[in-house]
């Protein structure tokens, strides 16, 4: 997705990866944005799959990743 920052970005991945995990899939969360650290560290890209539901005020960064990629 592309846009500004703060605009809500980070907030659909993880609605979508909800609904997903909801729904009984296991979709993987993939950041592709290298100057941010939403998954890992700035200035690496990472994809980890999702298995439980990301809370509300959990910002994407701050859930435990058991197998990134």
């Amino acid at each position: 997705m592309l846009g500004a920052t703060d605009n809500g970005k980070s907030t659909i991945a993880r609605v979508l990866a909800n609904y997903a995990v909801r729904a009984g899939r296991h979709p993987t969360l993939v950041d592709i944005d290298v100057g941010q650290n939403g998954i890992t560290v700035p200035g690496a890209v990472c994809a980890s799959p999702v298995e439980h539901p990301i809370g509300n005020g959990v910002r994407l960064g701050e859930f435990e990743i058991n197998a990134p990629l």
